[in-house]
C-alpha cells in the first residue's frame, strides 16, 4: 500500500517490478501465479482473477465471511483458475513429525490433544496497528486449527466455543481477545484449541 517502500524494497532486494496499484500487479506479462500474505482486513484476496493467474492465499489473508469465500471460490471458478489456501503449518517440523508417527502408527490412533497458540498484549497494541480491523481468531487460529484435523485423519463433527469480547457494546473497537474450543471429530476424538493476544509482556507465548 505504500509505494515509497515498495521500491525501497524493491531495490534492496533486487525485484523488477514494485507497485502500490493491484490491478497494476496483475497486469504484469508472465505472472503466472499471485501469493497473498496481506493482513486479515483489508485483503486484496482473489475476488476477480485473470485467467492463467493462479491464486495462493495464506490462511489469514483468504477472507473473514462464509460468504466471502464462496465469492472468490465462485470468481476463481469462473476465470479456470486454480485457488489453493497455504496450510504451511502441515510442514512444520513438529507437526509433520506428529503427523508421520501417526500415519506409521508409531502412536496409535489419537484420542484427543491440545494446542495452545498465543500472543502477549504486545501483538495487537503496538506490533500490528489494524487489531482493530480483525480478530484473534483470524490471526492465529487460522493457522492452528487445521493441525489437529489433519493429525487426526477426521472431520470436525461439532464446535464447542468460548470467546472473550473487549470493548463497550456497539463500539467500533470492539474485538475478540481470546478463543477456548473444543473440537469433536466425528471419529471420537476431541482436540482443545486456545488462541489469545492478551497474555502480559514479558511472558513467554
Amino acid at each position: 500500500m505504500d509505494a515509497d517502500r515498495a521500491r525501497t524494497l524493491a531495490e534492496r532486494w533486487g525485484a523488477e517490478f514494485a507497485t502500490d496499484d493491484l490491478a497494476a500487479l496483475l497486469a504484469q506479462p508472465g505472472l503466472d501465479a499471485v501469493s497473498i500474505v496481506t493482513p486479515t482486513s483489508p485483503t486484496p484476496s482473489p475476488r476477480s482473477p485473470r485467467p492463467g493467474r493462479q491464486a495462493y492465499p495464506d490462511r489469514e489473508a483468504l477472507a473473514t465471511t462464509v460468504e466471502e469465500c464462496e465469492r472468490i471460490i465462485a470468481a476463481c471458478r469462473q476465470a479456470g483458475v486454480k485457488l489453493m489456501v497455504d496450510f504451511h503449518n502441515r510442514w512444520n517440523p513438529p507437526f509433520h513429525r506428529a503427523r508421520r508417527a501417526i500415519e506409521e502408527g508409531e502412536i496409535g490412533t489419537p484420542q484427543f490433544a491440545s494446542y495452545r497458540l498465543s500472543d502477549t498484549i504486545y501483538v495487537p497494541t503496538k506490533m500490528i496497528s489494524w487489531a482493530g480491523r480483525s480478530t484473534v481468531a483470524w490471526f492465529l487460529a487460522s493457522h492452528c486449527l487445521d493441525t489437529p484435523a489433519l493429525a487426526d485423519g477426521d472431520e470436525v463433527s461439532r464446535v464447542l466455543l468460548r470467546r472473550a469480547v473487549a470493548g463497550a457494546e456497539g463500539s467500533r473497537d470492539r474485538y475478540r481477545d481470546f478463543y477456548q474450543t473444543t473440537l469433536e471429530f466425528r471419529g471420537g476424538a476431541t482436540a482443545f484449541l486456545e488462541v489469545a493476544w492478551i497474555l502480559p509482556e514479558g511472558r513467554r507465548a
